[in-house]
């Protein structure tokens, strides 16, 4: 009573290992790991747990690197694939090493959506210009024409050919951690330009009220491309 031990003396410890060799060999554990759940690429990381049959922590690591790894019990995922986490318990003295336990999940691809704004009408004639849409994924949104005849487009760059109604058709195929998007279709009027009136006098220099042999000449025309227009000019003297 009222004496102080030191547990790190190397003697009390030699003791004690002696002591553990003759009560027999390390005792057998074994370790519980439930089944993990599919999650897919782009998931926050997340923690997974084991027990001992001894009450001993339980370490964790992969098997898959390249598809997910471990930092204590936190797993991150790297890419698509079959990742593979094996729980371990190395044993003591006491309890010998538990035979590793591997518990593996799907990272399956992550899904993605595009943003493609409304478009604009524009009047026909007008000079080509960019169209731009962004996917949740970061990967680059592609440009098709579904309406050719009225306008096509070269990488993001639409050019106007006839007056209807053009639609741009986003799109995002996916790669091996993305899955396809779903194509987002942006559909706007191409307008024929309204008629250009021009008139024209057959004489230079002033001119008073009432004088004959003046002659005016008008005009009108639609834009190149345009289809005919029917309207009525009228020219009033003031």
């Amino acid at each position: 009573e009222g004496l102080t031990y030191d547990l790190n003396n190397s003697d009390l410890q030699d003791a004690y290992q002696r002591a553990l060799q003759l009560a027999g060999p390390p005792r057998s554990q074994t370790i519980t790991f439930g089944a993990l759940s599919n999650r897919p690429f782009g998931a926050a990381p997340f923690g997974v747990s084991a027990t001992a049959s001894t009450g001993l922590a339980v370490s964790f690591n992969s098997q898959t690197t390249p598809v997910c790894t471990v930092s204590g019990s936190q797993v991150t995922l790297v890419s698509v694939g079959t990742c593979t986490i094996q729980a371990t318990q190395a044993g003591n003295p006491s309890w010998a090493a538990a035979p590793p336990l591997n518990q593996s999940f799907q990272v399956t691809q992550s899904p993605q959506t595009i943003t493609f704004g409304a478009l604009s009408n524009r009047a026909f004639g007008s000079a080509p210009f960019t169209v731009s849409a962004t996917a949740t994924s970061g990967l680059v949104v592609s440009f098709n024409s579904q309406a050719t005849p009225v306008c096509t487009v070269s990488d993001a760059t639409v050019t106007l050919v006839s007056v209807g109604t053009c639609t741009m058709q986003a799109t995002q195929a996916g790669d091996t951690n993305y899955a396809a998007a779903t194509p987002v279709n942006q559909s706007f009027q191409v307008n024929a330009n309204p008629p250009v009136l021009s008139i024209g006098k057959s004489h230079t220099g002033n001119f008073t009220q009432g004088q004959n042999g003046v002659t005016y000449s008008v005009s009108v025309k639609n834009a190149a491309g345009a289809g005919p227009t029917s309207s009525t000019v009228t020219v009033t003297e003031t």
